[in-house]
């Protein structure tokens, strides 16, 4: 399919038991794999599964979209404790559009949550299970790949799981 296939120093990417995954094994270090394709406005839908994580299920995981090539663009993630944010990389460095917040939308610990992210002209839109979260604006990245990514923030390894992945124009 193109996506990313690979095993790293901090984590691994590619498929398994008919699922892409991600794996971050390392604390604090975002790990994601690519598409290998480019668009500009986007609508992606997903289902993401934890499959593991700590104790705390502190994580965090999701879609990047206009992924610049370097792990600079969108992320829009939800984490494993029922929070989501909204956040820029640029030059390495994270900046929060949306602070991590609680929503009792997301299902908790090892559980499924069908992911919705649009990135339409400078609007970023995340909704789960059909529940909008939240909208900012921004539009310092007008396209770019879109990856799927996962980071642990406990001494624990984070797997998630996506699948029934659509791609379509807003």
């Amino acid at each position: 399919s193109g996506w990313e296939v690979g095993n790293y120093d901090d984590g691994s990417v590619g498929y398994k038991e008919g699922a892409y995954f991600v794996t971050s094994t390392r604390t604090d270090f975002v790990m994601w794999g690519v598409a290998n394709r480019s668009f500009d406005n986007c609508v992606i839908e997903l289902d993401t599964t934890q499959v593991a994580a700590g104790p705390d299920h502190d994580n965090a995981y999701g879609v990047v979209c206009r992924e610049q090539g370097n792990g600079d663009g969108y992320y829009l993630r939800i984490s494993g404790d029922g929070f989501y944010s909204i956040a820029k990389a640029e030059g390495g460095v994270f900046e929060a559009l949306v602070d991590w917040t609680e929503s009792s939308a997301i299902k908790k610990g090892n559980a499924t949550n069908r992911l919705r992210i649009e990135c339409a002209g400078s609007t970023l839109a995340m909704y789960v299970d059909g529940r909008k979260l939240e909208e900012v604006q921004d539009s310092t990245f007008a396209a770019g790949d879109i990856a799927l990514t996962a980071t642990t923030y406990e001494n624990n390894p984070t797997e998630i799981h996506f699948d029934n992945l659509v791609v379509s124009k807003p």
